[in-house]
């Protein structure tokens, strides 16, 4: 979440978007409280697999950053750039749940998917696809109808194929007569 605000950022500071700039603030400081207050509670194989995310998307949005710095670029080809970095990293967060749909077929269950995350997912695709139509602006409202439509489909499989309960620890039943 950290890496798709600080490219939605940066797109704000080049195309000069006040609303993308105050929605994404906050978004960067509570990803990266969220990304780095868990890191210590997964196991190695989880932090490891945390570590080169951040790796990832540390030197994907470096590279960007490097390519319209230094780089001889009009402002309509930094914008292209930028936004389809940003595009890039807003699909890898909006298609990760969809990494488990195998399952979710496999198993008849929605367990693996988040409902609630879907549903936000899904309303956050909606609005900002909204907004993106209204500016117009093709960087902002594509991926985000993409999302809407990732997260719709997570909400319809959460839909068709319910949580099952998980079978919970149940202590053996012993015979104990409390006469003897």
């Amino acid at each position: 979440m950290w890496a798709n605000c600080i490219a939605w950022l940066v797109y704000s500071f080049i195309t000069k978007d006040t609303y993308v700039l105050a929605s994404n603030i906050p978004g960067l400081v509570l990803g990266a409280f969220m990304t780095f207050s868990t890191y210590g509670f997964g196991d190695e194989r989880v932090r490891n697999t945390m570590l080169q995310g951040i790796v990832f998307f540390m030197c994907l949005i470096t590279g960007a950053g490097i390519m319209v710095s230094f780089g001889h670029y009009d402002h309509k080809a930094v914008v292209t750039i930028w936004g389809s970095t940003t595009v890039l990293i807003l699909l890898i967060f909006y298609s990760a749940p969809l990494s488990v749909l195998a399952e979710v077929f496999r198993t008849h269950s929605s367990v693996a998917l988040y409902l609630p995350f879907a549903v936000m997912n899904m309303v956050n695709g909606l609005l900002w696809s909204a907004y993106g139509l209204a500016v117009p602006d093709a960087f902002i409202y594509g991926p985000n109808l993409v999302g809407a439509l990732f997260g719709g489909i997570q909400v319809v499989l959460c839909m068709i194929f319910p949580s099952k309960p998980v079978d919970k620890y149940k202590p053996p039943s012993v015979d104990c007569d409390p006469e003897e």
